[in-house]
Order: C-alpha cells, then sequence, then structure tokens
C-alpha cells in the first residue's frame, strides 16, 4: 500500500499516522484535505493570536540610548503585499530616560499607538494607547488590530533618548495577497 491511501491520509486512532500533510496547500475547491487546510487557515486567522503559531512573530527591544533608544525611527517588522497584523505590546522592565515613543508604520509613526512618555510604560503594563496603566483589559482594546500595505512596522524615539527597559513587540499576521508577509527586524534599522 502507498503512503497515500485513504486510510494513512485520514489517520488511524494512534499516534502513528503515516501520511505526511506539511505540504498540503490550502484550496477551497481542492480535494477534501486541502479544503480542510483551507478552513483551518480561514480557522487561524480569524481566531485570537496565539502564541508559537506559524504566522506569530515576536520582537523584545532592550531600549539603549546609543542603539534601540536612540531618538530615530527604529523598524520592528519588514511587511510585503498586503497583510492584516494583528499587535501586542508587553513591557517587562520599566522603560528608562526621559524619550517619548510611538508605534507606527513608515508614512505614520504613530498610526498604531500615539506619543508616549517612555518613563510611564511600567514592568507588567500593556503598552497599547498613549497613557499605558493597564496589566488586563479587553481583548479587542489591547491587541491593535490594522491591515497593513506593504509598509514596514516600527517605533519612533522622539525628543530624548530611553536609556533602559523592555518591551516585547508580539505580531500575528495574515496574508491578504498573494505577496503579503512579515519579517521580524531588531530595532536597529531605521524604519524608512
Amino acid at each position: 500500500m502507498g503512503s497515500d491511501n485513504v486510510q494513512n491520509i485520514l489517520g488511524y486512532n494512534s499516534n502513528d499516522n503515516k501520511y505526511d500533510s506539511s505540504s498540503v496547500v490550502a484550496n477551497a475547491d481542492g480535494s477534501v484535505i486541502e479544503r480542510q487546510q483551507y478552513m483551518q487557515d480561514l480557522l487561524n486567522s480569524n481566531m485570537a493570536p496565539v502564541y508559537g503559531a506559524d504566522n506569530y512573530l515576536a520582537v523584545p527591544i532592550t531600549f539603549s540610548a546609543l542603539t534601540t533608544g536612540s531618538v530615530a525611527t527604529h523598524e520592528l517588522f519588514t511587511v510585503t503585499g498586503t497583510v492584516r497584523v494583528k499587535i501586542l505590546a508587553v513591557c517587562s522592565t520599566n522603560l528608562a530616560g526621559s524619550g517619548t515613543i510611538e508605534l507606527g508604520v513608515e508614512s505614520d509613526t504613530d498610526a498604531f499607538i500615539a506619543t508616549t512618555t517612555g518613563t510611564d510604560l511600567d514592568a507588567g503594563e500593556l503598552w497599547y494607547d498613549a497613557t499605558p496603566t493597564t496589566v488586563t483589559d479587553a481583548y479587542t482594546t489591547v491587541v491593535l488590530d490594522k491591515v497593513v500595505v506593504g509598509e514596514d512596522i516600527g517605533y519612533e524615539i522622539k525628543t530624548d533618548t530611553l536609556t533602559g527597559g523592555v518591551v516585547t513587540f508580539h505580531l500575528w499576521y495574515t496574508p491578504l495577497d498573494s505577496t503579503g508577509a512579515v519579517v521580524a527586524s531588531d530595532g536597529l534599522s531605521a524604519l524608512v
């Protein structure tokens, strides 16, 4: 029997299924297994973000006056094509320094979060607006959900430097066209 017979594809009630479905491409009009992959992809893109999912990226930024905390724009994610992004920013170490920070895209550096005084962002807080104070809030409030077309996502340090602190930027994306994709950057490249 070949490895692609019906029983191998559908699987046994065991941990030892023989069919490798990792190369199955989602197709709404395709075979049963392609349609199942299509439905799973739809579920994944519309459900709450899941840590470790294929479409998940995380960039932790440790702010330093000479690099990631300098007065400049800093790239977090490189975007190609059209994508839907969901971003969750979580502070794990109090921000230090007299700088301000905002989160956005190349053409609008505060498209996600308006200018925020850095020292207002403390460990354990969720950063989703200009006045961070909360450690819990509604999903639809704290997870920033936007469509982005070919513009990289990053932050801008304004007015003065940030000299310490850590924020992790979690991002989940769904491609909305054939070139839609996102890759992580490190906060060292300029957001152009």
